[in-house]
């Protein structure tokens, strides 16, 4: 079993400033090391402000499944949509 290679790019969560908890995702190139920082629009407060660069969260396919807990929480509408989608595919 070998060492995995990492990707030549990374993601990276850019955070307003502003405090609003707005964020855009770009891309980083690994070798890149210093912080991204961005001027760009943050629509909470409807102005440009600096956006500077925050650790994402590794997701994994498992977050991306449909958890239990989050189904049982839902609309009885939004359950039989979601099984129908499921069903006929």
């Amino acid at each position: 079993m070998g060492d995995k290679k990492k990707k030549a790019q990374m993601f990276v969560k850019l955070v307003s400033a502003a405090g609003t908890g707005f964020f855009y995702v770009k891309r980083k190139p690994r070798q890149f090391t210093e912080k991204l920082e961005f001027r760009k629009y943050d629509p909470k407060v409807n102005r440009h402000v600096l956006f500077t660069e925050a650790k994402m969260k590794h997701s994994t396919t498992n977050d991306l499944k449909i958890k239990p807990a989050f189904v049982l929480r839902q609309a009885p509408s939004v359950i039989k949509k979601a099984l129908g989608r499921v069903i006929t595919r």
